[in-house]
This record gives structure tokens, sequence and C-alpha cells, in this order.
């Protein structure tokens, strides 16, 4: 057994969507903001929840006039987050506008970035349909904390109210970020508003993306979301990828399944990889015909080593060949150790992850005798 190595706030997360518009030329991106000085750099900050690469958008800038600001570009296809920052305004939050390719005003105070009037963007109108029982808690929870402080300590009875009040506020607050997302799982901000409101590692969080559309689930956001949860992979949908084939080109994993599918993710040099290949040959003869599909990636470094094995083990299977690295298919499925199997249903659903041989054996011969 070979082991795979590979190098990998709430409301206060001021965010910025955008989708592209085939109808629109691009957008423009408009402030009216009293106490904006002139000189200052304002600019949009893509936000992918990658801590280490918070990075300025040099295509999303511009330098203020007194009072205002506009930025002008085209909104990328792939839905996607953006701060948007004002020089020398550190300590507050940004306001929450979804770009998407029309005319977008946002106007309000320099010193109250967090109260910006956003218009012009249906986007951001649906989010805020979505986004309101947050801000409704979140305004409740500053209340409800501050009149705890004001509390005299030796007022027992004062402060014991005050205690329960807020903890009613925060168990309110628990239900709305299970409830919004859960009840809304053909909205493609549900992930993102997981990911935003909360700590997306807990263990319930699973059970609200699995019953995410296909679509929401294979979003930009839902992908990532996917990345955060513990790992349960039973009954969520195969990620559609393409990898190369040894002609270099692109097979992607959603056109490969056939009645039942093997993922297989091996290493030429690794030899329990082999062995369990010679197994898998066996299955492949027995129900190819019937409906059976494997689709097996290598982790192989080198090309040429990958090829001369496919020759050699005269593999009959699609064959692809991924990197390692943390936004391969090897780090999505957090594949530690080869071989590593996932079984797929015809609906693209995975059925069993890292199953032994016998598992395998039993799955497949209880499915197709089925289907006779």
């Amino acid at each position: 057994m070979k082991r795979v190595v590979f190098f990998a706030g709430l409301l206060a997360m001021v965010l910025l969507f955008s989708c592209k518009d085939k109808d629109e030329k691009g957008f423009t991106l408009t402030g009216k903001i009293d106490g904006l000085v002139a000189g200052k750099k304002v600019a949009l900050i893509a936000l992918d929840f990658d801590l280490k690469r918070q990075t300025l958008d040099t295509a999303y800038q511009t330098t203020s006039t007194d009072g205002g600001f506009e930025i002008k570009g085209v909104a990328p296809d792939s839905l996607m987050a953006y701060r948007v920052v004002f020089e020398g305004e550190k300590n507050q939050r940004y306001p929450m506008v979804f770009l998407e390719n029309k005319k977008i005003e946002m106007t309000g105070y320099l010193d109250k970035l967090r109260d910006v009037v956003i218009t012009g963007s249906p986007m951001n109108d649906e989010f805020y349909r979505l986004f309101q029982p947050f801000i409704q808690a979140d305004r409740r929870f500053a209340e409800a904390n501050r009149a705890l402080q004001s509390v005299d300590r030796l007022d027992t009875t004062r402060l014991q109210a005050a205690m329960d009040s807020l903890r009613s506020v925060m168990d309110d607050m628990e239900r709305i970020i299970i409830d919004v997302p859960k009840n809304n799982s053909s909205s493609i901000y549900s992930p993102f508003i997981i990911l935003v409101t909360t700590r997306s590692q807990r263990k319930g969080f699973l059970d609200i993306y699995k019953g995410f559309t296909p679509e929401v689930q294979q979003s930009f956001y839902g992908k990532i979301l996917f990345s955060r949860l513990p790992k349960d992979l039973v009954g969520t949908e195969v990620l559609d990828v393409s990898l190369r084939d040894r002609s270099g080109a692109p097979v992607s994993i959603r056109s490969s399944l056939g009645e039942y599918t093997l993922m297989l993710f091996w290493s030429s040099s690794d030899k329990p990889c082999q062995t369990e290949i010679a197994h898998l040959k066996t299955l492949y003869e027995q129900y190819h015909d019937k409906g059976l599909n494997i689709y097996a990636i290598s982790v192989d470094e080198d090309s040429l080593t990958w090829a001369k094995t496919l020759d050699d083990l005269k593999l009959p299977w699609i064959n692809v060949r991924d990197s390692v690295n943390e936004n391969s298919t090897v780090a999505y499925y957090e594949v530690e150790y080869i071989p590593h199997i996932l079984m797929i249903d015809k609906g693209g659903k995975i059925t069993e992850v890292t199953p032994d041989d016998e598992k395998i054996d039993s799955v497949l011969k209880a499915y197709f005798e089925q289907k006779q």
C-alpha cells in the first residue's frame, strides 16, 4: 500500500458574487459614498476561502474621486465571490454586493459601509431575501449582548435573565443556520451561506449537502463546502471532472458511467495496486458486457512509466492520469493510500468508499443478478 502525499466569518465577511450574463457586455459598479476622498484605492478581492491567497484582483480596481468610484469589467463565467475593499478602512464590515454584468450602484457613508444600499442587481436582491434571517438574528445577538454587558454582575436575577436571553438568541441562530440552506436545496447561495456563517466541518452539514441538487453540489461554492465537510461520500454525487487519457484527450467521469462504475486510484510502482488490478480484471471480464465500467486514475508522475505499465498490464478500461496537488481529484476525495476505490451507481452517486474485495464482489453480484 502506498501513501499518497500532496501539499496543500460570519457577517463580517464582505462578499461579492459574480456571474456572467451573456446578454450584457459587462458590469459597471458605481459607488456614491459620502466621506470618500479622492485618490484612495477601491478594489475587489477574490475570495475562494483559501486564507493563504487573499490577493487583489488588479482587473477590478480603481482610484476614487471625491465621494465616489467606478469599477468596470466583465464578470467571469463561474460564480465567484469578492470583497469590496476601501483603502484605509480595515476595521469596518465591507458592503456586500453581488456582481453581475449589469449597471449596479452602491450608496452610503464611508463610516457605515455595512449599511450601504445596493441597487441594480437581481442577484443581490435574491441573496438578501435568503440572508435576511441571518441579518435579523445578528442584530438580536448584538442587542442581547449589549444588554448582558450593561447588567450589574451583583444583580444575579437580572444577570441570569440577560444570559438566558442571549442563549435563546444563539439557539435561534443555530436553527436558522440549519434551516435556511436545508429549505433552499436548489439555491446556488446555500453552500455559500454555510461557508460564511458557521463552521462547515460540523457533521450535520453533510446531510444538508447531500440534499442539495446536483447543480448546487457541483457549483463553485458547493465544491468548496464539500472539501471542508467531514467525508462521508456515500450518497453524494461524483465530481464531474475531465482527466486526460494516454493520447491527451479529456475523458469525463460522467461520460464514463456505466450501470455500475468503479473509480480506481492507483500507481504503476505500487505492488498492492497491481494485485488489486488483477482482481478487477476478473470482475471486468465478468460484468463489463452487463454494464460495469472502470475509470482508473493513475497518480504516476512520469507519463512514460504510466504508458509502459498500461502496455505491460493490458488494462482494458478507461485509463487517465491526474497530478497530486491540492486541486486534484486525489485531494478532493482525500485519497491517502492506494489502491483506493469508489463504487458509483448509474446515476452518478457514490455507494461505497474503499470497499474490500469481498464487498466489491458481493455488491456487483447482487446488482447484476437482479438486473437479469
